[in-house]
C-alpha cells in the first residue's frame, strides 16, 4: 500500500494511534464480548450503541447503559470482569489492520515517534500489540489508566503527545471512532485521520 501525504502528512513531526479498531482489528471480538456480557446480566446493548460508544472505558459504557435502562443492582465490577475474560481468550487471534499499519511502518521507516492513545486498558492493549510483534514499534503506550477524563476529551492524546516529546500541533491522529476524532480534533493536533476511510479497512461485522 502506498501511503499517500493526506494519511501522513509530509509535516507531521509525530504519529499517535488508537488501538482497537485502529492498530489492531479488535472490533468484532469486543463486540461478542459485549454482546455475551449483556445478555448474562441483563443489559440491552445494539451494534449501533457499541459503535457509538468506542472508545469510552468499559465501566463508563455499563453505567450510561443501566442508567438508560433504569437498571439497578448490577455489578459493575462483575460484569467488566466477565467481559474481559471473554474478550482476552480471543486476543491470540487478533491481527493488526493492514492498512493502519502501512501507515506506521511508514511513520517508523521515517524516523517519526509514535504512540498509542487507547480507552483500553494496559494490559489487553500491551499484549495484543505483543502478541502481533508491534509493542517495540510506540514510544509510549497510554491506556485507561494513565488519564482521567475518557474521549472525547483529549487528555490521552495530549498525554501521548507529551510523552513522544511533540507538540500538539505537529502531531497527526488515527482513529476508528467519532469520539476519538472529536478528542484528536480537541487536542489541536495537525490533522485527525479516519482510518475507516483508509483503502481496505475491515468492515465490522456485528
Amino acid at each position: 500500500m502506498t501511503v499517500t501525504v493526506d494519511l501522513l502528512p509530509a509535516d507531521a513531526a509525530g504519529l499517535i494511534f488508537d488501538c482497537d479498531g485502529t492498530v489492531l482489528d479488535t472490533m468484532s471480538a469486543h463486540w461478542a464480548s459485549w454482546d455475551v456480557s449483556c445478555q448474562k446480566f441483563g443489559i440491552a446493548m445494539t451494534p449501533q450503541q457499541f459503535l457509538h460508544f468506542a472508545g469510552k472505558p468499559g465501566p463508563e459504557i455499563v453505567r450510561i447503559l443501566c442508567q438508560e435502562q433504569g437498571l439497578t443492582g448490577i455489578d459493575f465490577d462483575a460484569f467488566i470482569a466477565y467481559k474481559r475474560t471473554h474478550f482476552e481468550a480471543s486476543l491470540s487471534q487478533v491481527k493488526p489492520i493492514a492498512a493502519v499499519l502501512a501507515i506506521a511502518q511508514e511513520g517508523q521507516r521515517r524516523g517519526l515517534p509514535m504512540a498509542v492513545a487507547s480507552g483500553g486498558g494496559h494490559k489487553h492493549v500491551r499484549e495484543g500489540l505483543r502478541v502481533n510483534g508491534l509493542e517495540g514499534m510506540f514510544k509510549a503506550i497510554v491506556c485507561a489508566e494513565d488519564y482521567v477524563n475518557s474521549k472525547p476529551a483529549p487528555d490521552c492524546f495530549l498525554l501521548a503527545a507529551q510523552q513522544i516529546g511533540v507538540a500538539p500541533e505537529l502531531c497527526v491522529g488515527y482513529e476508528d471512532a467519532m469520539l476519538g476524532l472529536e478528542a484528536i480534533k480537541a487536542a489541536g493536533f495537525l490533522a485527525g485521520i479516519d482510518v475507516r476511510d483508509v483503502p481496505g479497512y475491515p468492515q465490522l461485522v456485528c
